[in-house]
């Protein structure tokens, strides 16, 4: 963690001093942290994601005053964050707890015991091949949908027919599941 909270909060430090461009900055790299760990938390399709993201960065900003410069800076944006994300649980009125994380939960990849790639096959296995196959291209291995329509053998509006579909298909089974 200490490689990821060494520059933010070095750049909090000069944001502090009046360094507009460094506070800048650190708000677009706690940006892109927020945007993860929020969709981790709420699913990647979530509406509330980048809602929170922006409450969040300006909770940071607001109360940047309020944090203690011997302490770490990303333990302190952490629990800003959660904090955030209880409040949408407690606004959708989900009774889950949240555990407590240390800081680190902003900067987790996926599980390196391949547990998330478990998963994502396992749902896809769900699909028709065809679906299948559409998902992978266009998802996975990120083609555009007219490389993913020349790859599959269908128009470009079938593959975005299908990549809508496929997608809410696998958000239902998800949410079943939980």
């Amino acid at each position: 963690m200490e490689a990821f909270d060494g520059p933010l909060k070095a750049l909090m430090l000069k944001g502090l001093g009046g360094d507009a461009a460094a506070h800048a900055e650190l708000l677009s790299r706690m940006a892109t942290l927020l945007r993860r760990y929020f969709a981790r938390k709420l699913g990647p399709t979530d509406q509330d994601v980048e809602d929170l993201v922006q409450e969040t960065l300006l909770a940071i900003h607001l109360k940047r005053e309020t944090w203690d410069a011997a302490q770490p800076f990303t333990a302190w944006a952490y629990a800003i964050a959660r904090y955030r994300l209880i409040d949408i649980y407690r606004r959708r009125r989900v009774r889950r707890s949240e555990p407590i994380e240390s800081a680190e939960a902003l900067f987790a990849e996926e599980p390196s015991d391949g547990s998330a790639r478990t998963d994502v096959e396992r749902l896809l296995s769900e699909l028709p091949e065809r679906q299948r196959a559409v998902i992978k291209a266009v998802k996975l291995d990120e083609l555009s949908t007219a490389e993913a329509a020349a790859r599959t053998g269908m128009s470009e509006s079938a593959v975005k027919v299908s990549v809508h579909r496929s997608l809410k298909a696998l958000m239902r089974r998800v949410r079943d599941e939980d």
